[in-house]
């Protein structure tokens, strides 16, 4: 396996994944590793990223639009998983998106939520809509992938009487 190190935006892979020491971004860079494609994995800790071959790790966290547009200049795709509930989620999804234009990136691929609307009922399926909405604002390409829940969470959903 290659070893994965901090670059600078001139040796640009054309995909960049968000949430690679996760679930799900982890998998996606995987699986685009197995397939030998070359990636920047975005993360706020780059030491803490998957080594993967073909693959470099750039410092980047959502509420810090300066650095997430540095490391994404050159980048055509980037695959965003959504910040981690907090009070100011939807403005980092923002500054992430308007970073994500600055760069000169084409084409966002962002999780969203099945149900996501103004008037859910479930609140951050609400910040997903606004996240959506401020996507389509944008001028980039885009592809919405709305999940419905992750499996992980159901165990949390069970008391203890079952």
């Amino acid at each position: 396996m290659s070893e994965v190190s901090e670059v600078s935006a001139v040796s640009v892979p054309t995909i960049a994944v968000t949430g690679s020491t996760g679930r799900l971004g982890g998998r996606v860079a995987r699986r685009l590793a197995e397939r030998g494609v070359p990636q920047k994995l975005l993360v706020r800790s780059p030491e803490r990223a998957p080594r993967l071959p073909r693959a470099v790790a750039v410092r980047g966290d959502y509420a810090d639009q300066d650095a997430v547009r540095e490391a994404l200049v050159g980048t055509r795709t980037v695959f965003m998983v959504s910040a981690s509930e907090s009070a100011d989620r939807l403005a980092q999804h923002e500054a992430f998106v308007d970073a994500v234009v600055e760069a000169g990136v084409r084409h966002l691929v962002y999780v969203s939520f099945y149900g996501a609307a103004p008037d859910a009922t479930f609140t951050l399926a609400r910040d997903h809509f606004h996240t959506e909405q401020h996507i389509r604002a944008s001028g980039l390409a885009y592809t919405f992938l709305r999940d419905n829940f992750y499996a992980e969470f159901v165990p949390d959903l069970v008391g203890e009487d079952g």
